[in-house]
């Protein structure tokens, strides 16, 4: 078993690190073509950091450089003391609250704009970023050691991030940089209760997953991400052995000191513990102090709305009352479903009103005025992948109209007046300029109230029509405003705090809000004119989206669950609520430790110096080969040789090929340029080809030999063209459309005889005289350059979906694509290929019916054969037609949610199966020629295949399985057994 258990480790690594056709996905493709090329860029450039911005974010660029400097001296002691100088461009042109650091080419960026709901804190959000982005430098620059130092040295970067990503779990990548930005600062996710609730709910629910699950995540339960699995695995590690254990665990992995699994062993060295011995640790720990809290803290009862039974994890969130009535509206979404609009009536009956659009979770908000829905949704630029809009959507409960008010605006949080005849929303500048606007219910500004101190604004609701209620964040603290939205007069309603305030609701001369202030977050309340907080609720793991029944007498709100969240109701009573004046939140000890090891907070202790701002060169580094992949899979051996520019506008590639079979060679190179609209695309390939002839020999006047021979040459073909990407994805729906052309200088070399493949008929008499008449057309092939065109036309139109949905609940694929030669009659030949699939909704939620179709024509007598990427059904292989049409109809449901660990080998997630019928049309006009019998010949198949959701060795998430088909006209094409088995490896990812 040990053998066996190390030969399947080690295809899994080639699988990561090797270029097998398999597993081609593993080498990750950069996105080119980010940013406008109008847009002006500048640089920072020391010996530590490069940060490059637009000319208009100059103080964010210094202050990221500031940051570096002071982090590149200090906090290292967790994580080692190599330090690698970085790029890091700040994009401003996209909504999307996020960030990332690349191996290949080494390099970060940081997407500027802040999320509505701050789930880090109310730290700033730039500052936060950085120090957790950077976090992902130091972890990269102190793996290049050992064997990983070995393989970034000799093969560059990808292979250097697959080594160390193979040796590290992706739980310490993000563990350890969520306890950095913890630590590092007053905020910092490991410091917020909604980050803590997840594992609460866990175990005080008495719900405890092993290690694998908790590692592999899960497709049927809640299981709190590897962002929390690893920060409470990295805390517990340096609160109990020292803030230096890490380092030295994560350094003996990437030297391999063990093979397998050297994370774990590493650990296991320096604590006696490997990774699912510590996991039981923590869980016990953590298990212990929730429950003993939980003792103390004293609950208020909520009642729990009716609702259909969840059968996995299902979300209620932003309820809000219908008008007068007791019925709500929501947002729901789940494992099941994606995120919609719903009608929950007081019998717990539901009824979907629309779906909610494409957004960040982190910028979900919903409004519900004067019988209208109101909220936010993404939109993009049709061509520049990083810059996208958010704009808002207006839902008419009474007409059932729904209509985007905006266009191309990057505003947040949409709140309807009482009269439903104004908005109030945050709008976010490519310039980081926050500002609260004012529009009409068409979407015309009003008003932009002032903002000189730049404060950044969440959540904002109307008090009344003329003013409105805001959390105001600044430096490391937020707090509630008032705002009267014609003078921009603001009165402070609650003190400035560093915990965190969100989702603000204005009932009579209360104010509702939802604060972390007790350690859980709870609703509270402020009135008008006073200071004095109340606690309302008393939640056992957090409560949300406060809002209130129109008569004022029901506060209703979103308590989280490990099933989802639950819309939960209480009376109002406020002679019944708690003043509130302690803002110290209930100390758990957990992030305690860690911030005195680094000593406190450095957000006050970063200097303020002034660089050298200087204009950036995108054409710098244009040329940038930063890896080498070699593929090892027999008969096949080779190697790939990649090139990108940090700027992601160039990309090439070199390669080498050598069939060991054929003892022949292939070589040749791609290059990209993306900086224009088009993409433009060069390239050269040297390669083998072969095609399948027929031949006839004339052997005198009444005798004709006819056979089918097999055709060897190799090919020099120069491409050079152009591809335009269009994204129209808005609403639920992704949608994208490419343009493809192409002309192919090809130019043909062959030496070798034909080898015959099989003796068809021999003609004699009459018959082979009239045949010879009529048939002896086949065209020449010749040594002869050949130029071709080439076009391609595809449109992707798919839902967005659910986790547990195998297929978006609809989906449609349109790929029309023409090759063929010009201006010749040597060597010519053309193939039009056309293919069409349509997903639609099964008869359950998690089920899918879809169709296939395709279609192609290419005369089989053509001289020159394009590559033929035809679908046949399943089951068989290519065939001599001249035209070929297939349709097949599939039916995919899931089967089991195990949730199966085979030891650390597995975790079987999911099993499905997909019952298929394929039927393919063949003409063939050789065939007709030479048989009696006359018409299309068919290929039939039916059958199943069975495939696998697993996360493979702690390290892979893979979909495979196998396919049986049964072929019906197996006898037609001369196969002996009509079932065939197959393999499947369907998708490969981290």
């Amino acid at each position: 078993m040990k053998r066996r258990f190390s030969l399947v480790l080690l295809i899994l690594w080639f699988a990561i690190f090797v270029n097998i056709p398999s597993t081609q996905a593993q080498i990750p493709s950069n996105q080119l073509g980010l940013n406008p090329l109008s847009l002006k860029w500048s640089q920072i450039k020391t010996d530590k950091v490069q940060v490059v911005f637009p000319r208009n974010l100059e103080k964010q660029g210094q202050r990221v450089a500031n940051i570096v400097h002071y982090l590149w001296e200090n906090s290292n002691e967790s994580i080692g003391n190599k330090m690698m100088p970085v790029t890091i461009f700040l994009q401003n042109q996209t909504t999307n609250p996020n960030g990332f650091v690349s191996p290949g080419p080494f390099r970060s960026e940081f997407y500027m704009t802040p999320p509505q709901f701050m789930f880090s804190g109310s730290t700033s959000w730039l500052d936060l970023l950085t120090i957790h982005e950077y976090r992902h430098v130091k972890q990269f620059s102190n793996s290049r050691r050992g064997i990983s130092g070995v393989v970034r040295t000799l093969l560059g970067s990808w292979p250097w991030g697959g080594v160390v990503g193979a040796a590290l779990p992706r739980w310490y990548f993000e563990g350890d940089a969520v306890v950095s930005e913890t630590e590092l600062s007053k905020s910092g996710r490991g410091r917020q209760p909604s980050f803590e609730m997840e594992y609460r709910s866990l175990l005080l629910n008495d719900i405890h997953y092993g290690y694998e699950k908790a590692a592999a995540g899960s497709l049927k339960d809640f299981v709190p991400d590897h962002y929390r699995l690893g920060y409470y695995m990295i805390n517990y590690g340096r609160r109990k052995y020292g803030k230096q254990l890490w380092a030295g665990v994560m350094q003996d992995a990437v030297k391999y000191r063990s093979i397998f699994y050297p994370f774990s062993r590493g650990l296991k060295r320096r604590t006696g513990m490997t990774t699912p011995k510590m996991y039981k640790k923590v869980r016990a720990e953590l298990d212990s102090i929730w429950k003993a809290q939980d003792k103390e803290i004293k609950y208020l009862p909520t009642q729990k709305i009716k609702h259909p039974s969840k059968p996995t994890v299902v979300s209620y969130e932003f309820p809000h009352y219908f008008g007068n009535s007791d019925t709500l509206i929501v947002q729901k979404s789940g494992y099941n479903e994606v995120r919609s609009y719903y009608k929950v009536f007081p019998d717990g009956t539901e009824k979907l009103i629309t779906l909610s659009g494409l957004n960040s979770r982190l910028n979900n908000s919903l409004s519900v005025n004067a019988g209208k829905l109101c909220w936010s949704e993404s939109r993009f630029h049709p061509r520049w992948g990083l810059k996208d809009y958010s704009v808002i959507k207006i839902y008419d409960l009474k007409t059932g109209h729904k209509k985007r008010i905006t266009k191309r605006s990057k505003y947040f949080a949409p709140a309807l007046s009482p009269d439903g005849r104004k908005i109030i929303t945050v709008e976010t500048g490519d310039n980081l300029q926050h500002t609260l606007v004012v529009l009409d219910s068409a979407g015309k500004v009003l008003n932009r109230l002032g903002n000189p101190d730049n404060n950044y604004y969440t959540f904002p609701t109307w008090a009344d029509n003329e003013n409105i209620v805001v959390v105001k964040q600044n430096v490391e603290q937020n707090q509630l405003q008032l705002i009267n939205t014609t003078s921009g007069e603001a009165t402070s309603l609650t003190q400035p705090t560093s915990q965190l305030i969100a989702y603000p609701y204005v009932h009579g001369d209360f104010i509702f809000f939802s604060a972390a202030y007790t350690g859980i977050h709870n609703i509270f309340a402020v009135k008008k004119g006073e200071e004095q907080l109340y606690q309302v609720t008393s939640s056992k793991l957090g409560a949300f989206y406060p809002s209130v029944s129109a008569d004022g007498n029901t506060l209703v709100m979103s308590e989280f669950s490990p099933k989802g969240y639950d819309i939960t109701t209480m009376p109002i009573k406020p002679e019944n609520w708690q003043p509130y004046n302690d803002a110290t939140p209930v100390d758990n000890g957990f992030y305690n430790t860690i911030s005195e090891q680094a000593g406190g907070s450095i957000i006050d202790k970063v200097p303020d110096n002034k660089f050298p701002v200087k204009k950036y060169n995108k054409w710098s580094g244009f040329i940038n080969p930063h890896s080498l992949i070699f593929n090892v899979l027999h008969p096949n051996y080779g190697l790939r040789l990649l090139s990108d520019n940090k700027f992601s506008t160039l990309s090439a590639e070199a390669f080498g090929f050598f069939n060991a079979n054929e003892e022949t060679f292939s070589y040749g190179g791609t290059l990209r340029y993306a900086e224009l609209f088009p993409i433009i695309n060069a390239s050269y390939q040297r390669s083998n080809r072969n095609r399948i002839i027929g031949t006839s020999s004339i052997i005198n006047d009444t005798t004709i030999t006819f056979g089918i021979n097999e055709q060897k040459w190799t090919e020099d073909r120069f491409s050079a063209g152009f591809e335009i990407p269009f994204n129209f994805s808005g609403g639920a729906n992704f949608k994208n459309i490419t343009f493809n052309a192409n002309f192919h200088q090809i130019n043909i070399n062959f030496d070798n005889e034909d080898i015959n493949v099989f003796q068809l008929d021999t003609l004699v008499g009459s018959g082979a005289s009239g045949f010879a008449q009529r048939n002896l057309d086949f065209a020449t092939f010749e040594k002869q350059g050949i130029q071709a065109l080439e076009f391609r036309f595809r449109v992707n139109m798919q839902q967005q979906r659910a986790i547990q949905h195998i297929n978006p609940r609809f989906w449609f694929y349109l790929d029309l694509w023409y090759r063929g030669t010009i201006g010749q009659e040597v060597n010519s030949g053309n193939v039009f290929t056309g293919r069409f699939d349509l997903y639609l909704p099964g008869l359950a939620k998690n089920h899918s019916l879809y169709f296939n179709t395709a279609i192609q024509t290419e005369n089989f007598y053509n001289a020159y054969k394009f590559p033929n990427f035809f679908p046949y059904s399943r089951g068989y292989g290519s065939w001599f037609e001249d035209s070929a049409f297939r349709y097949g109809i599939n039916y995919t449901f899931p089967l089991l949610y195990p949730d199966l660990p085979l030891s650390s080998l597995l975790f079987i997630k999911r099993i499905k199966a997909n019952l298929f019928y394929d039927f393919t049309s063949l003409s063939s006009s050789l065939i007709d020629r030479i048989s009696a019998v006359q018409g299309p010949r068919f290929m039939r198949s039916a059958g199943v295949e069975l495939t696998f959701d697993v996360r493979a060795a702690r390290l892979l998430e893979i979909d495979l399985g196998f396919r049986w088909s049964y072929l019906l006209d197996a006898s037609t094409f001369g196969i002996t057994n009509p079932n065939k088995f197959d393999f499947l490896l369907l998708r490969i990812g981290i």
